[in-house]
Parts: C-alpha cells; structure tokens; sequence
C-alpha cells in the first residue's frame, strides 16, 4: 500500500487524512487516531487541496463533495494518472506543478458534472460537442462526452493557460462554448489556447 493523503469536506471545516502503514513515521504536525491495520492522521488541507477549492469557488460552481486521495504510484488508478470512483477520487501522479493540478481538476471536473448535469443537459453538450455517447466504455477516451467535460472543466478552471490535447475540438471558442453550456456561466478568466 502506497501513502496516500485523503481530503474530505463537510460543511466549512476541511481536514485531510493520510493513511500509513503501521510502523512509518508520520509527518508533523499530527493527530493519531488507530483504526483496525492503519493510522489515521489527521493533517491540515495541503496548498493544493485548498488551492481546488479556490478555483471552484472562483467560477461560482459548489466544490463536489468527495474524498481525494493522493498516491505515490498509478496502482490505485487503474495505471492511469487519475481515476474518479463516485465518492472517491485518486490522483496517481508524484510530481507538483500545472499536471497535477489539471489531473486534479480533470478528476473534480468529473464528481461536479455527475452531481450537477441532468440527462438534458448532458445531451445538448453531446450535440454540442458532436460526440455519440456521455460515458461509454466502448468509446475511445476522448470521444465520451463524460472526459471531454471534465477536460473542459478542468481548462476552464486551471489558472495557467492550457489546451486540451486529448480531445477534438479544442480551439477557444469552442471549449469557451462548451464550458459555458456546462456551467451556465462564462470562463472564470480569460482563456489562451494554442
């Protein structure tokens, strides 16, 4: 088992938890709490986590409700950089800087339109986008309409300049028009792609 830190948030209070093996040392400072095979450690939010819900809360948008679990290794993702589960998401990437911080975002992009995209909106991004299937597991990757949103969730939201590269379609008006169907409001800045 890799060490990884969870973010939970409930109410205004946030706190992130980092699950070790017994017999490590934890970092400090530290509030042990032992359950059955780990322990808990209950540390404040990292800039990161904090730095997320910034940006959500820039753009209007509720920060999802889910834990974030940051690993050392792709092993709890499915050998892929990120992985979203429902209540849970992973991010699977060592390094700090502008590429975590997108998987980061890519993966909230994902809790944020399953809490908050209806059947009717997901169909006019569909049309939109000109893509076939919302989440589709036969569908290439950057075909679904569930990855491209939380592309361009994510572009929208980092505060660094990025282009979408794995999906079609991505000059600016494009992703601009297609973050405002999903969002129902405009770009939290202003946008330059490549």
């Amino acid at each position: 088992m890799d060490t990884a830190s969870t973010l939970t948030r409930a109410t205004a209070t946030l706190l992130a938890a980092l699950a070790i093996q017994p017999g490590t040392t934890p970092p400090e400072p530290i509030e042990v709490a032992a359950t059955k095979a780990t322990q808990v450690v209950e540390i404040v939010v990292d800039a990161q986590a904090g730095w997320a819900i910034e940006r959500f809360d820039l753009a209007g948008l509720e920060f999802p409700e889910v834990s974030v679990l940051f690993h050392e290794t792709k092993d709890a993702c499915q050998d892929n950089v990120g992985l979203y589960t429902g209540d849970t998401i992973h991010v699977c990437i060592r390094a700090d800087g502008t590429y975590r911080d997108k998987v980061l975002l890519h993966e909230l992009g994902h809790a944020w339109a399953a809490r908050n995209l209806d059947d009717a909106q997901r169909q006019t991004f569909l049309e939109l986008r000109g893509l076939g299937a919302w989440n589709d597991s036969g569908t290439d990757w950057g075909e679904r309409g569930f990855e491209q949103a939380a592309e361009i969730l994510a572009w929208g939201l980092l505060e660094i300049p990025t282009t979408p590269a794995q999906i079609s379609t991505n000059d600016c008006e494009s992703l601009t028009e297609a973050y405002e169907i999903l969002v129902g409001a405009g770009v939290p800045r202003q946008q330059v792609c490549g």
